[in-house]
């Protein structure tokens, strides 16, 4: 996905582009630590990962579907 460009003045739309990219890059770092997990400790569940990382389940599972390829 290609990052957000706002319009050149806008605070609020500058804001926004900033707060979605920081959300994509956690989103990353849930995904990609899902997968070490489930390298390290294979019968954790998303919803207890999740949970350790204090983040909904849908959240990590948004995040494993950006990450994964279609």
């Amino acid at each position: 996905m290609p990052p957000v460009s706002p319009e050149p003045g806008n605070p609020l739309a500058e804001r926004n582009a900033r707060a979605a990219e920081e959300a994509r890059t956690r989103r990353a770092e849930y995904a990609s630590g899902w997968l070490q997990v489930q390298k390290d400790t294979p019968e954790i569940t998303q919803t207890e990962y999740a949970k350790q990382l204090g983040i909904s389940a849908r959240t990590l599972r948004r995040a494993i579907a950006e990450l994964t390829p279609a």
